[in-house]
């Protein structure tokens, strides 16, 4: 089992600056910095999911079919499928169908400052029961100086039933007090 935390020097970044693309293909481990990764394998698909920063990537290998989410504040543009910057991440959910498998995902911004932490809650119980079952990551930010709120990036995968992969995704930003969630499910149709 790999350590959940690691720490590592904390980057101001903003939400504004986020980019979201889903591309054929594998993410390039080495261009985009990996701090860790993890792999699950379901009997339809293999998933790598790597935290990249404040930012994640998941690839979604099933047979010869390969597609990756990719969120990060960087311009990465291979050939994408589905894509968004900034708080039009979270206008609308995106969905994509290949093959016989379907992908979507959607997004919520949430105010660390708001007393009902309600979205936060619900990813803890997430997150703590995926790590108990060694499908987990986090990765905690050195501060410069005492902040409110900590900086992390954590990933949760969940395997619902034996043809559903859901991943949820945590970004804080405590230089702005805001933080986003993700929310992927990707699974494979019924013939």
């Amino acid at each position: 089992m790999s350590k959940p935390h690691t720490i590592h020097p904390y980057v101001d970044q903003s939400i504004d600056d986020l980019h979201y693309c889903l591309f054929t293909g594998k993410a390039n481990p080495h261009v985009l910095k990996v701090i860790k990764q993890m792999r699950v394998s379901t009997e339809f698909c293999t998933l790598e999911a790597a935290i990249i920063g404040e930012s994640h990537y998941l690839t979604f290998s099933c047979g010869t079919e390969i597609i990756t989410e990719l969120m990060a504040c960087i311009d990465f543009s291979p050939d994408t499928l589905l894509g968004a910057k900034g708080t039009a991440i979270i206008q609308h959910p995106f969905a994509f169908k290949f093959d016989d498998h379907r992908y979507a995902f959607q997004a919520k911004i949430i105010d660390l400052q708001e007393i009902s932490s309600a979205p936060l809650e619900a990813f803890e119980l997430f997150y703590n029961r995926c790590a108990l079952q060694d499908r987990a990551l986090e990765h905690r930010f050195e501060m410069p100086c005492s902040s409110m709120f900590e900086a992390k990036t954590s990933i949760a995968m969940d395997i619902p039933t034996p043809d559903t992969l859901d991943i949820q995704t945590l970004h804080l930003y405590p230089n702005e007090s805001r933080g986003i969630l993700t929310f992927t499910r990707f699974h494979k149709v019924a013939q």
